[in-house]
């Protein structure tokens, strides 16, 4: 990212005089160093004015804005006729000066930032005939990644069918697949572009089978304080995140956390690859649940490699107070890897072939950085999203600066929940792949009965009937079948593309929108 930036009393004097169509300056001798260097600390405006008749450059009918690219000793580059001023000879009689303010471009529209815009409206397109491939934007101002503001965007058209600049970027259209929006320019020319987001795969699918349970840090089963279930990725990327499904029994204190570690022997070596975030154990409920476990710090897997993923923590080891991860405890049937046991009376793993537990592993795919595929010479930046169903259509949908929401309610419906216990949540078609995300949910009653819903984050999964305990966000009550609530829960925060949701009653979950 460019950042702009200013430097205090940076002000000089001009040597000679200079016509409209002149690029370079030179100042008095040791002036120079008194700005900053472009090359350095990014380009920055220069207001250019006489000072002999004008001591206030406003009132210099020529003042003049100019936009310093480089820095050469008491030499400056500039280009020319910045923020609606003009070009202009500057040869009066008398002594020109430059001074590097902060001026209102800069100001107003945030330049000491890339990336950003500002007044941005971003839609599918409204023609019917057009709105399953394209998408139309307009905005006040945007910066682009190198630092400079563009302003005045005005019904920008984006065709996902199309390739190069004002359409797709590179490879072939996907479906089931989020786009990041671009807005790219090229000195003349404002167009968009479509660049494929990543995409979370879920890669490993082992939940066949779910019979039993196996205890962590239980005395129950010969004080096992790790648990271990080999696998063997098919696709060569980050292991970003898994799924588990675990039960707590009595009350334990603490955390628990997993780690991928590397393979030694068919168990796990000891040295953590990555490690995912540690849980409070107390907020797992007495009834079992799936759980999604981040890895904040991703490892880059190989394809066809054995590693394992390991369970542990740190609350004390009981017969009556501990963890359990699901199972299939009667015949296991994944090739890829096997559980493991490391008991508190040992020094070494021992393999359990019999069993396999309970796992979903997601491999991130696609994570290309943009600026390797921008079409050449066009700056450019992120200012939005689209979803490519499954059909091959975007979703229709606005957008108001960083505030996303759907146009057809139906495509907004999540899931019917009927369950009073926390339930995991994918949300990969409906919200982009972003680490953290702010959502807005509603709720409609599909039953006779009151409909109740809660929402949390992967954190916070601890729910009762009669109450919310931990972060859970209450989301409503509806009486009235069929009615949809027109009040929306507070924005939630999300990680990894899903919720922990419970409801009572058949309850409609809505995801209207999103925030990024």
């Amino acid at each position: 990212m460019t950042t702009r930036r200013v430097k205090n009393f940076a002000k000089g004097t001009v040597s000679g005089t200079y016509g409209a169509g002149d690029t370079s300056i030179t100042l008095a001798t040791g002036h120079g160093s008194r700005f900053l260097d472009p090359a350095t600390d990014g380009p920055f405006a220069v207001v250019w004015w006489n000072a002999t008749d004008f001591a206030d450059p406003a009132d210099d009918p020529n003042r003049e804005i100019v936009l310093c690219t480089e820095r050469s000793g008491d030499v400056l580059t500039f280009v020319r006729g910045q923020e609606d001023t003009a070009a202009s000879t500057k040869n009066a009689a008398g002594t020109y000066k430059v001074i590097a303010p902060i001026t209102a471009v800069a100001w107003n529209s945030d330049e000491t930032l890339s990336q950003t815009f500002r007044g941005l409206s971003l839609r599918t397109h409204p023609d019917a005939d057009l709105a399953h491939k394209q998408t139309v934007f307009s905005a006040d101002v945007i910066v682009m990644h190198d630092g400079e503001a563009v302003e005045n965007w005005s019904d920008v058209v984006t065709d996902i069918t199309v390739s190069g600049a004002g359409g797709l970027d590179t490879g072939s259209e996907a479906v089931s697949t989020f786009y990041k929006q671009y807005a790219i320019y090229n000195g003349t020319d404002k167009k968009g572009c479509f660049h494929r987001d990543r995409d979370w795969f879920l890669d490993l699918d082992i939940t066949a089978g779910e019979d039993a349970s196996q205890g962590i840090r239980s005395a129950v089963d010969n004080s096992t304080v790790k648990v271990s279930q080999g696998i063997t990725p098919v696709t060569a990327g980050k292991l970003v995140m898994i799924d588990v499904k675990v039960v707590r029994t009595g009350s334990p204190t603490g955390k628990i956390w997993w780690t991928l570690e590397s393979n030694s022997g068919g168990v796990p070596s000891g040295t953590a690859l990555a490690t995912s975030w540690k849980f409070d154990v107390s907020r797992i409920p007495t009834t079992a649940v799936e759980m999604r476990v981040p890895f904040w710090v991703p490892y880059s897997v190989s394809a066809s490699t054995l590693y394992h993923v390991v369970a542990q923590g740190d609350y004390t080891v009981s017969g009556s107070n501990y963890i359990s991860w699901r199972m299939d405890g009667s015949a296991a049937s994944y090739a890829g890897g096997s559980k493991a046991l490391w008991d508190s009376d040992s020094t070494t793993w021992t393999p359990d072939t019999d069993d396999d537990l309970w796992l979903r592993v997601y491999i991130e795919r696609n994570n290309v950085d943009f600026s390797t595929t921008v079409p050449a010479g066009y700056s450019y930046a992120h200012i939005g999203y689209a979803y490519n169903d499954s059909a091959g259509n975007l979703t229709p949908f606005v957008q108001h600066d960083r505030r996303w929401h759907h146009r057809i309610m139906s495509n907004a419906l999540v899931v019917n929940e009927t369950s009073s216990s926390p339930t995991l949540v994918d949300l990969a078609a409906y919200i982009p792949p972003s680490s953290i995300i702010d959502i807005v949910l509603g709720l409609t009653n599909t039953g006779a009965a009151v409909a109740r819903a809660n929402v949390g984050d992967i954190t916070c999964i601890d729910v009762t009937s009669a109450s919310v305990t931990g972060n859970m966000i209450p989301l409503g009550t509806d009486t009235v079948s069929g009615e949809f609530m027109t009040s929306l829960s507070p924005p939630v925060p999300i990680v990894y593309q899903a919720i922990m949701i419970d409801a009572t009653a058949g309850a409609d979950l809505y995801l209207p929108g999103f925030a990024w």
